[in-house]
């Protein structure tokens, strides 16, 4: 999951440098939907990385988790937004260390922080109200 962490980094580097033909950031995928989906399922990865990994590799770890998490809100996708939510919850319902409870209560906050922020200012959160249109 390491390798996989820094090749979907290195493709919201390029989405971020790149301007794609669609007004959301795709990397190097077909579709941000796609590109949102991939960085839900990559920071899943690094943050279960987190907890259980050594300490020398959990800064590595924690920062490619939140560029990829960075990378789901600039997507724009739905599919992204609401996979990474559920799983937050999951995880909060089942765990049972304090450590890991907090750690996720604060990825909750910045999640919907960021969330709404992003999409206020992008226009997107009309987006994220209507059904999809394909």
């Amino acid at each position: 999951s390491t390798y996989y962490g820094i090749g979907n980094s290195i493709s919201i580097i390029y989405g971020f440098l790149v301007p794609s033909n669609f007004s959301r950031v795709q990397g190097l995928t077909s579709h941000p939907n796609h590109f949102g989906m991939i960085s839900m399922i990559t920071s899943i990865l690094l943050f279960n990385c987190i907890i259980f990994s050594e300490q020398r590799f959990k800064k590595m770890y924690f920062l490619l988790a939140i560029l990829n998490f960075i990378g789901i809100i600039l997507s724009g996708s739905r599919a992204g937004l609401m996979g990474i939510s559920l799983w937050v919850l999951l995880i909060l319902l089942s765990s049972k260390r304090m450590k890991i409870r907090l750690l996720y209560k604060g990825l909750i906050v910045i999640t919907f922080g960021v969330t709404f922020f992003y999409l206020q200012f992008t226009g997107a959160f009309q987006r994220l109200l209507r059904p999809s249109s394909y």
